[in-house]
């Protein structure tokens, strides 16, 4: 497997494809991501960031691409959701916010 189909692997199996969240993970642009994917970028210089983000990931198969990825489990996808969940409550709370905030500037507006 090359370091592209590394990369692409894990951006499949912890981020469900989206590689501008492995981006933000790892702390680098989308676009040097989509390098990584297409072999353009080598991955040696963010090997390090990759296992700070993703601690299961095996270094030797990120590295060498022998042995197994890690342990990429159902607990490593649960937590994964679990924070995208988090994140989407967070919207919606944002929103339902808004909302209230709409209506009652509606309402204002309806009595005068």
């Amino acid at each position: 497997m090359t370091e592209a189909q590394r990369i692409d692997y894990l951006i499949s199996v912890l981020e469900n494809g989206v590689g501008s969240e492995f981006a933000k993970r790892i702390g680098v642009s989308h676009a040097a991501v989509s390098k990584m994917r297409n072999g353009i970028f080598g991955i040696s210089k963010k090997i390090d960031a990759i296992i700070k983000a993703y601690p299961s990931v095996n270094r030797e198969w990120l590295e060498t691409g022998e042995g197994y990825p890690g342990d990429l489990t159902i607990d490593l996808v649960k937590a994964h959701y679990e924070r995208k969940l988090k994140r989407n409550e967070q919207v919606i709370d944002q929103l339902l916010k808004k909302l209230k905030e709409y209506e009652s500037l509606q309402n204002a507006c309806k009595e005068d």
